[in-house]
């Protein structure tokens, strides 16, 4: 990343500032889905990859956020 920045300061700038609230979702991945809360999420920051190891048991809950969200349920 450093020698990215370094050679396309310009695209640098276009990154946007740390934000810890893509983390959110993964405190609370397998909590009940609340509509109102993913849209107010989504409007608050950009997602990234969460390659956490997940427990199978939680995968397989219906009605949370992994599963609305992730599996489409």
């Amino acid at each position: 990343m450093t020698i990215v920045m370094k050679d396309f300061p310009e695209e640098t700038k276009r990154i946007p500032p740390y934000n810890e609230n893509p983390h959110l979702l993964l405190l609370h991945f397998f909590d009940k889905y609340d509509e109102c809360q993913w849209q107010d999420w989504k409007r608050q920051s950009y997602f990234h990859k969460l390659s956490y190891k997940l427990e199978k048991k939680n995968m397989e809950e219906r009605g949370t956020f992994f599963d609305v969200i992730i599996k489409n349920s």
